[in-house]
């Protein structure tokens, strides 16, 4: 002991451990900062998400209707309508292509993992492109031009119901295309599989 006398040390401070309930006010600011940092890192994500979705969403559909071309001319052996004008109006028909004698077929490109089930309600129906048909001869409507309209006039004459509906697909996840036929019964039948690297494309 160096020659101290036991009465000399000081004696030991004795900490008293922190009850829980002490930590709780602390814990619940931390916790408080530590929930609006998610929240705000969370909203920052969506912003992000949103900003670049619209752009993301173009660019598939440009993917899937560069696809949809290559199989419907190599693959299906259809002509595209040079009458036919995309541009003119949303969410009408994709493209219009001639087989036979010059019969309508009425193609829809679709750039999603959902593949077929990713049309929109009764989109590819026969009442859908009946629908859109007419909208195409009013001269009232975004989608109407001289070709559009004589395109429009022969899907009427033609009938929805006996023209056909192909739906072309390419999931972005496995790269597999897929085309689809319109049935009589509002099915839809695969007529063809292949894979997107198998159509070289301009990106």
């Amino acid at each position: 002991m160096s020659g101290k006398n036991i009465s000399e040390i000081p004696e030991t401070e004795i900490i008293e451990p922190v009850e829980d309930e002490a930590l709780d006010p602390i814990n619940e600011k931390v916790g408080e900062g530590e929930t609006r940092v998610e929240h705000a890192l969370e909203n920052n994500l969506k912003r992000e998400q949103q900003r670049h979705s619209g752009r993301w969403s173009r660019f598939q559909g440009e993917i899937g209707e560069g696809i949809a071309e290559r199989v419907a001319t190599e693959k299906l052996g259809l002509i595209p309508d040079p009458r036919f004008d995309q541009s003119r109006g949303g969410h009408g028909i994709d493209a219009v292509y001639l087989e036979g004698r010059n019969r309508p077929v009425v193609i829809e490109a679709k750039c999603d993992e959902r593949e077929i089930r990713a049309l929109r309600e009764d989109q590819m129906q026969p009442e859908w492109v009946d629908r859109n048909a007419r909208l195409m001869l009013s001269p009232e409507n975004e989608r109407f031009t001289s070709g559009n309209a004589e395109i429009g006039q022969e899907i009427l004459d033609t009938g929805a119901v006996r023209v056909r509906r192909i739906v072309i697909t390419t999931n972005p996840a496995t790269l597999e295309v897929k085309a689809f036929e319109g049935q009589s019964d509002l099915t839809w039948k695969v007529i063809g599989k292949w894979y997107a690297d198998e159509f070289e494309q301009p990106f």
